[in-house]
């Protein structure tokens, strides 16, 4: 869980948490997000945090997300398909 307070995070914070499967954050946090225990920047797009032991082999990002940095996911032992939904 990130506190409200948290200001700071680069994608390799944890990247070497294999047991991590999910990134809960405060509501009240400025600066970060969650959706579905990935952690995003508050307006969703940068991907920051792709957990090394997320479920799943596949990932799509929401069409808001415009970057998403390779060590971002480059951690991952499960992702396998990394999506972008485009608007065209």
């Amino acid at each position: 869980y990130l506190p409200e307070g948290l200001e700071k995070v680069d994608g390799l914070s944890f990247s070497y948490c294999f047991a991590l499967k999910r990134i809960e954050v405060s509501e009240k946090n400025n600066h970060f997000t969650s959706a579905q225990g990935v952690l995003y920047s508050k307006d969703l797009k940068r991907m920051v945090i792709y957990p090394a032991g997320r479920e799943g082999d596949t990932y799509s990002i929401s069409e808001k997300n415009s970057q998403v940095v390779g060590e971002v996911v480059a951690i991952s032992t499960e992702l396998k398909n990394l999506t972008a939904q485009l608007n065209a």
